[in-house]
């Protein structure tokens, strides 16, 4: 069960029934119900439709929704995961935005223990001796449809010229998902990053070049230098970076 209909979890649903698997996704509303897929409505902060765990009854659950932003959602979300992931394999995507503006990190680094994304983390793990936990820590996502450099273009004094991008393929995602489920590992906690990390000013100068876009001009000054290293998950057997953050521009 995939829960979160957004961009990410409508891309998995789809391609997890591709494979072969039995699936259902939530959304919140059932107006974004709009693609061929088995769905079913949920909302986090309405204990009356968690019951649709149970109908489905799933070995497998995806937490595709964003960052929850109030101490009530994350008391939901805290006895939403004591109730119904017990006995379940579960997924977690998190964000490399846990960690600090500044620094080289990797899943050994230290977090902002304040922020919304660790508290939502959080949240989960205090109820994960009950269930198998993967969190993911996913970077910037990004498809050919999807992409940063858009909201970019034209853009005046861009700070950070000289930090770097942490970006991820959405392909990436949806292969590292598929992997954790038919691998037998059993807890775990992983950043998913490109390995590739220009500075945002070539990156994204580059990329608004390739699509037609009006370039985005970057500050002078020098800024924060966050670099997210995402290799841990590819030192065991079967995962590998297959998306392109450049999207074929080179």
């Amino acid at each position: 069960m995939v829960i979160g209909g957004g961009w990410l979890g409508k891309s998995l649903a789809k391609r997890l029934k591709k494979d072969g698997y039995e699936v259902a996704i939530t959304v919140r509303n059932r107006v974004n119900a709009t693609e061929d897929l088995n769905f079913f409505q949920l909302d986090i902060t309405d204990r009356e439709s968690w019951s649709v765990i149970d109908k489905f009854d799933p070995d497998f659950v995806i937490i595709c929704f964003p960052p929850m932003k109030s101490y009530d959602e994350l008391s939901f979300l805290e006895e939403f995961s004591a109730l119904k992931l017990k006995g379940r394999k579960v997924v977690y995507t998190s964000s490399t935005g846990v960690y600090g503006p500044h620094g080289i990190f990797d899943e050994l680094s230290l977090v902002e223990e304040n922020g919304w994304i660790r508290k939502n983390e959080l949240a989960i793990l205090s109820n994960n001796s009950a269930f198998d936990l993967m969190i993911l820590r996913l970077g910037g996502l990004i498809d050919q449809d999807r992409h940063p450099v858009f909201h970019l273009q034209g853009r005046k004094e861009l700070s950070d010229p000289d930090g770097v991008v942490n970006l991820v393929h959405r392909i990436d995602v949806i292969n590292a998902i598929k992997w954790l489920i038919d691998s037998n590992i059993h807890n775990g906690l992983y950043n998913l990053v490109h390995p590739d990390h220009p500075s945002r000013e070539e990156y994204y100068t580059k990329m608004a070049g390739f699509l037609n876009l009006e370039l985005p001009e970057f500050s002078k000054e020098k800024g924060n230098y966050k670099e997210v290293n995402g290799d841990k998950i590819t030192q065991l057997k079967g995962f590998k970076y297959q998306g392109d953050i450049w999207l074929s521009l080179r």
